[in-house]
């Protein structure tokens, strides 16, 4: 699995919001090839957070990180969900 950050200056929390939902929307149907040929689709785990006033780098980071694992959460218990009902 690879991480990335993307940082997008001047951009309120909505606008981000938009952004990364556009972006998660085309890899959902987008087809990929595995080395062996194999045709798959996959999804994004993302956090999202505007830097606060006075916040550094690292605390931000860690905020994006802790809704990252938040919004992962939420994922599995939906699908336990769907596979319990």
């Amino acid at each position: 699995a690879s991480e990335w950050l993307i940082v997008l200056a001047n951009t309120p929390l909505s606008r981000g919001e938009d952004i990364v939902a556009r972006v998660c929307e085309r890899v959902r149907h987008h087809a990929f090839a595995s080395p062996g040929g194999q045709i798959f689709h996959t999804d994004l785990d993302y956090g999202i957070a505007e830097v606060q006033d006075a916040e550094t780098p690292d605390a931000w980071i860690a905020r994006v990180e802790l809704a990252r694992h938040a919004m992962k959460r939420s994922h599995r218990q939906l699908s336990a969900a769907a596979r319990a009902a």
